[in-house]
């Protein structure tokens, strides 16, 4: 909180918020070739799909001053905020990591004055996941069957990024990205059979 006294300066959205949040799973099962051509049945039946999707965007972020402006005892006083900090995101990758929004946009309030961002302001980088698993039954007579597996984690190799600097007082990181979000590392993939009986 940047200043106790005014509770209405502190309106904003949760950091916890996300604008969007979409989880998709799924499981597809085909066993609909039991007209066919024996050989389609044997190559096309009794495999099965699964995926889980995750789309989500970014937390709010708010842009602190670094320093206490307003001497209240505390170094969470916000900048000010003095133009659009939104920037294109469509740009390439290595533009975004070196400059998630225009820093511009923002300043050092006057000395004894609390900074006029609000919290929340910009949004920092969504999250994109795609986890996948194609399974293969092999009924080998009687109970006994045998399962081929392959699930891969982050089978698209999606890169998701965590969020830029926000302290105006440390221009070294202000607005960079330099690491990833953990909890989604790169593609993994692994094989492997199972037995029943």
């Amino acid at each position: 909180m940047q200043n106790s006294n005014d509770l209405a300066g502190e309106r904003a959205r949760t950091s916890a918020d996300r604008t969007h949040s979409f989880v998709f799973s799924g499981i597809w099962q085909i066993a609909y070739f039991g007209d066919s051509h024996p050989l389609a049945r044997a190559l096309l039946n009794n495999w099965t799909a699964s995926a889980i999707v995750t789309l989500q965007s970014g937390a709010p972020l708010t842009i602190t001053a670094g320093q206490d402006r307003n001497f209240d005892g505390n170094a969470n006083d916000r900048a000010d905020l003095i133009g659009d900090p939104k920037l294109d995101s469509g740009r390439p990758r290595e533009e975004l990591i070196e400059l998630w929004f225009d820093t511009a946009a923002f300043a050092l309030p006057a000395v004894g004055a609390d900074g006029s961002a609000p919290r929340s302001v910009v949004d920092g980088p969504g999250i994109r996941n795609v986890d996948l698993g194609v399974f293969r039954d092999v009924r080998l007579g009687g109970r006994a069957s045998l399962q081929f597996r392959m699930e891969a984690t982050n089978v698209f190799n999606m890169v998701n990024l965590t969020n830029p600097g926000t302290n105006l007082g440390a221009p070294a990181t202000f607005a960079k990205i330099r690491s990833t979000r953990a909890g989604f590392d790169m593609r993994r993939i692994q094989l492997g059979t199972r037995f029943s009986f």
